[in-house]
């Protein structure tokens, strides 16, 4: 009697290889994706804060461009308008004293 061996069975050892690999090239991906210094979401959040600087500097160039241009028609313009504009924003001439007075609703919205 010849004993046939029985053939072992590859499929189980290889199926179970093949998902310990997808398992670690999962965590692998997840890994490289959240917690690498370079990760896929700290490029993002990198180049969204970048676009947001972007833009706000833009905005404040742009302000600074009509900031100018007003400054521009100020000197052109009589001292009558620069010194309105002046006391509009606070400011007195040397010796004056600056007198403010509240209105009531003002104190109240201070309490």
């Amino acid at each position: 009697m010849n004993a046939r061996r029985r053939k072992k069975s590859t499929t189980w050892r290889s199926s179970s290889n093949i998902t310990i690999f997808l398992i670690l090239l999962l965590l692998g991906l997840v890994w490289f994706l959240f917690f690498y210094k370079y990760s896929v979401i700290k490029i993002l959040r990198t180049n969204f804060l970048l676009n947001q600087k972007t833009e706000q500097i833009e905005r404040l160039a742009r302000e600074r461009d009509i900031l100018e241009e007003e400054k521009v028609n100020l000197e052109e313009q009589d001292p009558k308008t620069i010194e309105k504009k002046a006391r509009e924003l606070g400011l007195a001439k040397e010796g004056e004293t600056i007198i403010r007075i509240k209105k009531e609703n003002e104190n109240e919205e201070d309490n």
